[in-house]
């Protein structure tokens, strides 16, 4: 399946194979099986929420937790330096691993 073909109410191994070309395409990598199980989720609530998805609007960030999205973003007084490097380690100890 080609990642551009995806159409709400896919079935699920549609889902699951416009997951695997996104996770190829960001080159993202999870630290085991549930934890990808977890994403691929995250990601299938995200997709389901654009009005028409496309591979331009489906952001590299579509298998994260709002939360883990609003802390890569700058708060109102500027980035909180060390809670961002804080974040990025843990973020990238959860990917390398």
């Amino acid at each position: 399946m080609l990642f551009h073909q995806y159409k709400k109410g896919k079935k699920e191994e549609d889902m699951k194979e416009m997951f695997k070309d996104w996770v190829k395409k960001y080159n993202k990598r999870y630290r085991d099986e549930q934890e990808k199980a977890t994403r691929f989720q995250m990601f299938r609530d995200t997709v389901d929420k654009l009005p028409h998805p496309t591979p331009e609007r489906i952001h590299y960030l579509a298998d994260r937790t709002d939360e883990e999205i609003r802390r890569f973003k700058a708060y109102p007084d500027g980035i909180q330096h060390e809670e961002y490097a804080k974040f990025c380690r843990d973020l990238l100890a959860k990917e390398i691993h």
